[in-house]
């Protein structure tokens, strides 16, 4: 799952949508 954070990483820097960490959490909240 460190790629997981590496694009947390990418994206707090980049100040992405919420919308997209939303999405991120659910995919992570379900276990994939």
């Amino acid at each position: 799952m460190s790629f997981l954070v590496e694009i947390f990483g990418h994206a707090k820097a980049l100040n992405l949508d919420s919308d997209f960490f939303r999405l991120i959490k659910k995919e992570m909240n379900q276990g994939r």
